[in-house]
């Protein structure tokens, strides 16, 4: 703990800083330490606010000013570099769509879609002025959030703090933990989803549509992410509505078919599959598609 006391501000803000350009630092475990030495009055509680809010909101920025540049091609890195982003981007989007600009506040206490906010805002074009306020206001509510947080283990830390383990590495260990757990969530949630959900080939599919086969075709990306790439499997539609009798077959451009099996999951079973290998997969294969009218 005595790097912290000795560098506190500077260390919370460069910890801060890594966590808003969405580097995998767990920070947060860092900001409950420093809030408890600011209870003990070994650390200035405002200055390490200011740096951590600074170190927030600095981070944030280059996505916010990345989507708003490339637009919507942002995501598709992030969906590509992801576990689950793709499922990410569409609940963002969701959250976005319903509270507008104070959906940036929450997102931020919400893993997986703070990574996602600042550079879906940049695509969907909210104006600087806008983002820059309520991204600031988020990283104020979160920092402090976990600052005061923080201070309800003063006491502890006075009780600890002259015997091993350091409490802050404890509190470290503890982030670390909590980071594997939700890992390994995201892990088993993604290998149910592949027990649960059958795959069908772009090979299979293709057999199956020329010989008249009734089929729905499912794109199941984002609406921020459908021109990412710019095209779709012929006759596919974006809502399942009524399936009918025959089968329903869905589609994504995201790792592990994430978006596809979680919508297929939510069909008739039996009757609904997903692409494996995505929308590369098609591509791949030769076969025909269907350009995106924006």
């Amino acid at each position: 703990m005595d790097w912290l006391r000795e560098y506190g501000s500077a260390v919370v803000f460069l910890l801060a800083l890594a966590d808003g350009l969405n580097l995998p630092i767990p920070s947060s475990a860092v900001l409950l330490a420093a809030g408890g030495l600011a209870a003990q009055g070994e650390l200035n509680m405002v200055a390490v606010l200011i740096a951590a809010v600074a170190g927030v909101f600095l981070g944030n920025l280059p996505w916010y000013f990345l989507g708003r540049r490339v637009g919507s091609r942002i995501l598709l890195v992030l969906c590509k570099l992801s576990l689950n982003s793709s499922s990410c981007i569409g609940r963002m989007e969701g959250m976005y769509h319903r509270y507008g600009p104070v959906s940036l506040v929450g997102a931020r206490f919400i893993p997986g879609l703070a990574a996602i906010a600042p550079p879906l805002a940049g695509a969907s074009g909210l104006s600087p002025r806008k983002y820059l306020l309520y991204d600031f206001l988020g990283a104020v509510v979160f920092s402090g959030t976990l600052l005061l947080g923080g201070t309800f283990f003063g006491d502890l830390f006075s009780r600890v703090r002259e015997s091993p383990p350091d409490f802050a590495t404890l509190l470290g260990l503890m982030g670390l933990a909590v980071l594997a757990v939700l890992l390994a969530k995201v892990a088993l949630r993604i290998k149910d989803l592949h027990l649960s959900v059958p795959r069908m080939t772009a090979q299979e599919l293709k057999k199956r549509l020329d010989r008249g086969d009734r089929i729905l075709l499912v794109d199941a990306r984002a609406e921020s992410m459908r021109n990412l790439p710019p095209w779709k499997l012929p006759g596919a539609v974006y809502e399942v509505g009524d399936p009918g009798e025959g089968l329903v077959v869905t589609y994504c451009e995201c790792p592990h078919e994430a978006s596809a099996a979680l919508l297929a999951r939510r069909l008739p079973p039996g009757r609904a599959y997903a692409l494996k290998g995505g929308m590369s997969a098609w591509e791949k294969a030769g076969f025909a598609r269907e350009a995106v009218i924006a």
